[in-house]
C-alpha cells in the first residue's frame, strides 16, 4: 500500500512539473507572437514614413 502511495505522489509532482513546462512554453510563444507583430507594425510605419 505504501509503494502504490509512492508512485501516486510521483505521478502528481511528474503531471505538475509537465504542465507547468507547456504552461511556459505557451508564455514564451505568446511572447514572440507579440513582439513579432510590433517589429512588422514598427516596419511597417517606417517604410510609410519613408514613402511620404
Amino acid at each position: 500500500m505504501l509503494w502504490f502511495l509512492i508512485l501516486f505522489g510521483m505521478g502528481l509532482v511528474a503531471a505538475a512539473a509537465y504542465k507547468a513546462r507547456n504552461d511556459t512554453k505557451d508564455r514564451k510563444d505568446k511572447l514572440n507572437r507579440i513582439q513579432a507583430e510590433i517589429a512588422r507594425r514598427e516596419a511597417l510605419e517606417h517604410f510609410k514614413s519613408k514613402e511620404g
